[in-house]
């Protein structure tokens, strides 16, 4: 009997829905949901982690330091149901959360219902206490919680994250720390809590005062160490040597030394970052925020077609078109206009590049001949091909 059986059994006793999250709230087990579910729930299934706005919820309101079982009041955030947590810990340390879904109006458990509850925590709590330890995803789940902090919650809540962080790292004025965000892929089914125990080939590049946790689905580095923007291309070389099943797609990095009033600014950035690294040959695999350049100008857009056309309606006109080489037309722009070093990466004929571009002047007029319009074309077309690596 595991984990998801004892979650099974819990939920069909009380007649709810039941989850179990780690410490990190990524999901470990849930049971089969019934109707009577928010949207919460929905996602958390979906996503296998829990949905930001209910882990920002938890950490302002310092609900993951309680250690007794408390009820998450509905109506906090729109459409959120109430809920019974239950925390698991081992050894006098919370790992993880029993979370069990009530229904407006149902009325509270009844006694019978609590010692279920009850019985059923403590066999949890014995799986994951006789669990053999792992000092890797010890080390992970400690730099999750520090870090949660520090990049999810108010500044109150990260100011103490900030003054243990500098004890520990024996941080100054002069200190800079650097976030890195990695998009990781897993063979398989593994989830988030399964990734922890892969963390080795990280750990092997990383030493020094250093911060690596899973945050939202996502490997979070935090690191104060000089060589800092040259850790995401290690730490990928480190997984690619390794036959566990996980690989970087990509990295995003920023460094900030006004660490002292939280990381959370320099962590977007950082995702930021990672979101656009190897999509465009603009950005590479393992991208800098400070390096996006005009880039970092999408960041305030919603990534939709019409951001594409309120940029440059010429784009448009250009997909529509059908015979025209829009690839060309991009490097073109991408080579700055240089005809021969175009030529060459495309290994075409100077003639037939003229041919291509004559034949896009059709649609975007004296584009190419106006600095205003000839940038604003290019990010268009950038823009474009970001919103067709993701997919639409």
């Amino acid at each position: 009997m595991g984990l998801q059986d004892v979650v099974e059994d819990l939920a069909s006793r009380l007649g709810r829905s039941v989850a179990l999250n780690d410490y990190d709230l990524s999901l470990i087990a849930a049971s089969a949901q019934d109707s009577g579910v928010d949207e919460y729930r929905v996602q958390s299934i979906l996503t296998r982690r829990t949905p930001v706005p209910i882990i920002r919820l938890l950490h302002d309101g310092g609900y993951l330091d309680r250690t007794d079982p408390f009820v998450l009041e509905g109506g906090q955030l729109p459409g959120l149901q109430p809920r019974l947590c239950v925390p698991v810990a081992v050894k006098g340390r919370t790992v993880a959360f029993v979370w069990i879904v009530l229904r407006d109006g149902d009325g509270e458990l009844s006694p019978a219902d609590y010692t279920t509850v009850r019985r059923a925590t403590e066999e949890i709590t014995g799986m994951i206490g006789a669990a053999s330890p792992n000092p890797v995803a010890e080390r992970v789940v400690e730099g999750s919680r520090l870090l949660q902090r520090l990049i999810l919650t108010d500044t109150v809540v990260a100011g103490y994250a900030v003054t243990e962080l500098v004890e520990d790292w024996h941080l100054d004025d002069r200190s800079t720390l650097t976030v890195t965000v990695f998009d990781m892929e897993v063979d398989g089914e593994a989830g988030v809590s399964e990734l922890k125990n892969l963390a080795g080939p990280a750990f092997a590049v990383l030493g020094g005062p250093s911060l690596l946790a899973s945050v939202d689905g996502t490997y979070v580095l935090v690191t104060a160490r000089s060589d800092a923007l040259t850790l995401g291309e290690r730490i990928d070389r480190g997984f690619a040597g390794t036959s566990a099943g996980v690989r970087v797609r990509a990295s995003g990095s920023s460094s900030t030394t006004e660490w002292r009033s939280g990381l959370r600014a320099a962590y977007m950035e950082a995702s930021y970052a990672t979101r656009l690294a190897g999509r465009v040959p603009e950005v590479p695999k393992h991208a800098r925020f400070a390096d996006l350049g005009s880039l970092v100008l999408f960041r305030g857009l919603p990534w939709r077609r019409s951001s594409v056309d309120l940029i440059c309606p010429e784009v448009l006109a250009l997909a529509q078109a059908g015979e025209v080489n829009v690839a060309s037309l991009l490097t073109y722009l991408r080579e700055g206009g240089d005809v021969p070093q175009t030529c060459e990466a495309l290994r075409i004929h100077r003639s037939t590049l003229y041919y291509r571009l004559d034949r896009c002047r059709e649609f975007i007029g004296d584009a190419l001949d106006n600095g205003w319009r000839r940038s604003s074309l290019y990010l268009g077309l950038v823009l474009a091909e970001l919103l067709a690596a993701e997919g639409r």
